[in-house]
């Protein structure tokens, strides 16, 4: 807000760590002066990813296929094109363009490592269509990113896929890699205790995953940037697991406005 001019590489910074504190709005305007700055790429996928969040679904959407225009790597180009992908299924419910979309970019890309990452992102959408089918595995590849974004969609699909420890232990390697990883994945711890929470709940220990639930929500109201309604909605499937439907139903109330 000064006059002083700002460095582009500490306002990408600053709009990756308030997108990661859930700070959207503020990450959309500090992305917006990155961007005015006259950095390319990095930016304009906070941007994209910061509207996104927000629910602006083609204004997020036309920066995200910006995002993915101009990459100039196959670094970037997988990370644009798994933001798209995650976008277009969730936020738009397109979930068969996302499916295309990323079978096509996957097909693009020839880095083993990229095309990793993007499997991981591609795995997640057809969890959402009901289509996948792949082992879960340890993770293969060498780059931390894409390993850690393996071990998000291992935990994941393991959880709904009945392999419990699997799941767990994919949760584990990913909360280890997460301060490792967190400006290219800004929301990972919060999926990997998802995956942790979804693991303990299959298995039948409904007690140990609403303690998890109950210790992120007490985490949320103390400022942190763990999502309350997401946690708060869990503990209503909780509820829902072992029979209790009327707190299902008050906590899904209170999550609802979240």
């Amino acid at each position: 807000d000064s006059a002083v001019p700002v460095p582009v590489e500490s306002l990408v910074l600053a709009a990756s760590h308030a997108f990661t504190l859930l700070e959207h709005p503020l990450a959309e305007r500090i992305a917006r002066a990155a961007v005015d700055a006259g950095d390319p790429f990095e930016s304009r996928l906070l941007l994209g990813a910061a509207l996104s969040a927000q629910l602006r679904i083609a204004e997020g959407e036309d920066v995200l296929v910006t995002a993915v225009d101009i990459a100039r790597d196959e670094s970037e180009r997988a990370r644009a094109l798994g933001r798209l992908g995650l976008h277009v299924a969730i936020r738009a419910g397109r979930v068969q363009d996302a499916l295309k979309l990323l079978r096509e970019g996957l097909d693009s890309l020839d880095d083993p490592a990229w095309r990793t990452f993007l499997t991981a992102d591609l795995t997640k959408i057809e969890v959402m269509a009901g289509e996948a089918h792949r082992d879960v595995e340890a993770p293969r590849s060498g780059d931390v990113v894409a390993r850690a974004n393996e071990c998000i969609a291992g935990a994941l699909l393991g959880a709904l896929g009945g392999d419990i420890s699997t799941a767990l232990a994919r949760a584990e390697e990913g909360l280890e890699l997460a301060d490792h990883v967190r400006s290219m994945l800004p929301n990972i711890t919060d999926l990997m205790l998802l995956g942790r929470y979804l693991a303990l709940g299959f298995s039948g220990d409904s007690a140990a995953a609403d303690a998890l639930a109950l210790d992120q929500i007490e985490r949320a109201r103390s400022g942190r940037s763990e999502p309350l309604g997401m946690w708060i909605a869990l503990r209503a499937s909780t509820a829902l697991l072992v029979g209790d439907t009327a707190s299902a139903i008050a906590l899904a109330g209170e999550a609802r406005p979240l």
